[in-house]
């Protein structure tokens, strides 16, 4: 096993620890016993003070029947620390808005749903599947920029300012 990052200290002193190497994944094991893979810790979202995780979104948005792919990124608030948002692809036969996926994983995960939803042709991913995070949220912003989200402000200009980090 390797022993630390080529050329930096601080990825390493954060990621090995006594001699283990420390993912950052998280997960949970269920009543019934199911290890359940719930992200990793840097991509956890934080919503006024609730840890949301973006494959618990992901998880619910997937068992929609018209849902082919997506994908759960924060968006940064200076009210609510992160605004959950999604991009979802769906079966090309099938139409469905936005508004009608937010209620259906609302009414799974409760506020734990994300805010904004977008429906994209094709998600941004690398050749081995992994998603390109800054392109997947160019992609969000570009499709909800003239609605609205709950800190009140304009979202163009909220979403201009997440788009610039």
């Amino acid at each position: 096993m390797i022993q630390g990052y080529m050329g930096d200290d601080s990825f390493t002193n954060m990621a090995f620890r006594d001699g283990w190497f420390y993912t950052g994944d998280l997960g949970a094991i269920t009543s019934t016993g199911q290890l359940l893979h719930l992200g990793r810790s840097d991509h956890m979202m934080i919503t006024n003070g609730v840890n949301i995780y973006p494959a618990e979104i992901e998880h619910v948005l997937s068992q929609h029947p018209v849902v082919r792919d997506v994908a759960a990124l924060p968006l940064k608030s200076e009210v609510h620390q992160d605004i959950p948002v999604c991009a979802v692809t769906i079966d090309p036969t099938q139409q469905v808005h936005e508004d009608t996926l937010i209620a259906f994983a609302r009414e799974k995960i409760g506020s734990r749903a994300p805010v904004a939803i977008a429906i994209l042709d094709a998600i941004p991913r690398n050749e081995q599947g992994k998603l390109i995070r800054a392109e997947a949220t160019r992609a969000i912003v570009a499709k909800i920029k003239s609605r609205r989200l709950p800190s009140g402000k304009n979202e163009k200009n909220q979403l201009n300012e997440a788009e610039n980090r």
